[in-house]
């Protein structure tokens, strides 16, 4: 407190300066005073949300102690935080070294710059979409009268601002930054595309209906997903008696925008779940205690100190209730056929989608086996039980 110039500098390094700034002055009174009270809530988020709930419903067992889900060891307590993000940085770092583009070559990228890539690949994302999320860590700059891309020398071997052509960058990204990072991803999660491929399968017998995606949560909520296409219609306006202004207007139709139902499906899925997480936890909570204050929001709760360990068991409970109880793609399935069985005359034989007798030539998708596999429910709860880092 001495150097009012270099704490101010301290607290401007910081990412989330207002937080540590109440840290800060929480630790100050109890130096000052050991038996001061302490309010200031306590952070807890979780180590990779999405991630971890697709671990839990693929029961993939390597993705789940590569997100924490299930303790690393036999001793948690000596156990270091698992680092999925860092996992897949490595792997892509190491194909980067070795390429055979020079300026490849001489790119390392970091943690933050590869972040929203691995956190988005569960929701579709494209490789385009992940390039233009890659891009965003370089700068446009402009020189010898052309645009050209900026790699800030954080993001070189060799330590100094490297500049390339819009070409080269088109390289970078669409064929080789972006495929060693999706790849990469994709190499560590086997489960995944086999999960993506059964619930587009799903999407598109419910959208060849023309029916809205609806489906279940773990908690019991039913949640409807119907973006619809727009049609742009001209028309003229009159905002003074003078004149009229021509305007555009994007009119709802009565058919499903597919695309955008399909693109948009898995992150409200990973809501709805980080929403029944927080729902089951309220539910046990509120029926323990006539009062438990909580700060919550998707993935992240806040607490009191001295309530940390319950809250953290209590959040673990209500995840194991989510998956372990009954498989959350039976309770999914269940679900979608019971709508489907609202379209007049159909029925489903041998998977077989019948429509008044016609085949629709449609297959209802089978569940894959090793995401029912009951062996791995003991090595998921008592993992959970004993992962120090599920929420940290």
């Amino acid at each position: 407190m001495q150097d009012k110039t270099k704490f101010i500098q301290e607290i401007a390094k910081s990412k989330e300066p207002w937080q540590y700034l109440a840290a800060f002055f929480a630790l100050y009174n109890y130096k000052q005073d050991p038996t001061t009270i302490i309010h200031l809530p306590i952070l807890y988020l979780a180590s990779c949300s999405g991630l971890q709930h697709l671990s839990a419903i693929t029961k993939e067992v390597s993705l789940a102690k590569n997100t924490n889900v299930i303790a690393l060891s036999d001793n948690p307590r000596e156990d270091k935080p698992a680092d999925f993000y860092s996992l897949v940085l490595n792997r892509t770092n190491l194909n980067l070294s070795i390429d055979k583009n020079e300026n490849l070559r001489n790119i390392k990228l970091d943690r933050a710059a590869i972040k929203r890539s691995v956190m988005t690949v569960p929701y579709y994302i494209s490789l385009t979409g992940m390039g233009d999320q890659l891009i965003e860590n370089f700068k446009v700059i402009w020189q010898d009268n052309e645009s050209r891309i900026l790699v800030p020398g954080e993001y070189t071997i060799n330590n100094t601002d490297m500049v390339i052509s819009w070409k080269d960058m088109g390289v970078l990204q669409r064929e080789l930054l972006t495929k060693l990072v999706y790849n990469t991803i994709n190499l560590e999660l086997p489960s995944l595309k086999t999960l993506n491929k059964y619930l587009r399968d799903l999407i598109k017998i419910i959208t060849h209906f023309n029916l809205p995606i609806s489906w279940i949560t773990p908690a019991g909520m039913k949640i409807n997903l119907s973006t619809v296409k727009l049609n742009k219609v001209r028309t003229n306006l009159s905002l003074v008696k003078s004149g009229r202004t021509k305007i555009t207007l994007n009119l709802p139709t009565k058919t499903l925008n597919v695309k955008s139902i399909v693109t948009s499906f898995m992150p409200n899925l990973v809501h709805s779940l980080d929403a029944s997480n927080i729902y089951l936890l309220v539910e046990a909570l509120a029926h323990d205690y006539q009062s438990f204050p909580l700060y919550t929001i998707h993935d992240c709760f806040q607490r009191r100190p001295n309530n940390m360990g319950e809250l953290e068991d209590r959040i673990k409970t209500a995840f194991i209730k989510m998956y372990l109880e009954k498989p959350y793609l039976l309770q999914l399935e269940e679900f979608i056929l019971k709508d489907l069985s609202n379209i007049k005359g159909l029925e489903i034989v041998d998977n077989k989608i019948i429509v008044e007798g016609v085949d629709s030539g449609l297959i209802f998708p089978t569940i894959p086996k090793n995401f029912l596999v009951k062996e791995n429910d003991s090595l998921f709860e008592t993992g959970l039980r004993a992962s120090r880092y599920f929420i940290s």
